[in-house]
């Protein structure tokens, strides 16, 4: 019994020391197709690719479809990527501007609170966006406008999912940002772990938007 739970291919140790090497592999893909940085929405997306297949139980030659998947999302994947980077940096150029109005431009800016509160909603709907815009580029064929659009629609529309998927994929940046040795791990493993665990949760949104999958 103990020898077959430990060698027999088909039982849940080595089932679950498989999935280990799977994400060790697909975070290292990962960062070796961000290599080019440009790049990087492209390689996030075949991760995710791969993840959905490995869900499905399709994930044979996982290096062969991430290459394919890379390649099929590749303009789609650096055009979101610029355009979410250009909001990331508009969106921190006026949060610093608003921190440190003194010192950069030598006087107080008194910003009324209104305005607070609209820049603290739209850094909000931007993170909620960025987390559903690539899920959506690597399980769904669509034009850049539409994968835009519907990036922000369904991020409201399936709240506890998007909060999920904040948790999951902010989270192992907030505990690297405080432990700076995890980036290490961040990058050989959770990657692809939470490449998986998003692929998992976006399941609940393909649920709803009526495709059921086995």
């Amino acid at each position: 019994m103990l020898r077959s739970f430990l060698f027999d291919p088909d039982s849940g140790l080595m089932l679950f020391f498989g999935r280990i090497v799977d994400f060790f592999w697909l975070s290292i893909l990962t960062v070796i197709g961000c290599l080019p940085l440009i790049t990087a929405g492209a390689s996030i997306s075949a991760c995710l690719y791969c993840c959905r297949k490995m869900i499905l139980h399709e994930d044979t030659h996982l290096t062969k479809k991430f290459w394919k998947a890379y390649r099929a999302n590749m303009k789609k994947g650096i055009l979101l990527e610029i355009i979410f980077l250009d909001i990331f940096l508009l969106l921190g150029g006026v949060v610093i501007l608003m921190l440190y109005d003194e010192k950069i431009i030598g006087r107080t800016l008194n910003i009324p609170m209104a305005v607070n509160v609209i820049v603290l909603l739209l850094i909000i709907i931007y993170f909620m966006a960025l987390v559903h815009v690539f899920p959506l580029n690597a399980f769904f064929e669509n034009k850049l406008s539409g994968t835009l659009k519907n990036s922000f629609l369904i991020a409201i529309s399936n709240l506890p999912v998007t909060i999920a998927m904040l948790i999951v994929n902010g989270l192992p940046f907030l505990l690297c940002y405080c432990y700076p040795i995890l980036w290490f791990f961040e990058a050989i493993f959770g990657i692809g772990l939470c490449a998986f665990w998003t692929a998992q949760l976006y399941r609940i949104v393909m649920k709803k938007l009526g495709i059921e999958e086995t």
